[in-house]
C-alpha cells in the first residue's frame, strides 16, 4: 500500500500488520545463547515457542507499546490468531 515511506532497507510496511511467526526457537535468554550475527535460539523440540516479531493491527499506543519492529513475543508453532501470520522472503 506504501501508506509511509519506506525504511532504510527499502521496505514498506514492516510493523503493524500481524504479529510475525518466525523459525527461530524462543527463550528467555535466547541472544545469551546463541550467535551474535543471525541468532536463531536455541536447538529445542519442533513444538518448543518460536519467535514472533512486530505487533498486530490490535495493538494500539493506549495499551501495547510493543508496536515496532524489533518488538518479540513468543508463541507455540500449531498456535492460530487472526493477528499471527508469516512474511514470505526471497533469498537471492
Amino acid at each position: 500500500m506504501k501508506a509511509f515511506p519506506a525504511n532504510g532497507y527499502g521496505l514498506y510496511e514492516m510493523t503493524g500488520n500481524v504479529w510475525e511467526m518466525c523459525s527461530d526457537s524462543y527463550s528467555a535468554s535466547s541472544y545469551e545463547l546463541s550467535d551474535e550475527v543471525d541468532p536463531r535460539g536455541p536447538d529445542l523440540p519442533d513444538d518448543a515457542p518460536r519467535v514472533q516479531r512486530g505487533g498486530s493491527y490490535l495493538c494500539h499506543a493506549s495499551y501495547c507499546k510493543r508496536y515496532r519492529v524489533d518488538a518479540r513475543s513468543h508463541n507455540t508453532p500449531e498456535s492460530c490468531a487472526g493477528n499471527l501470520g508469516m512474511r514470505v522472503v526471497r533469498n537471492d
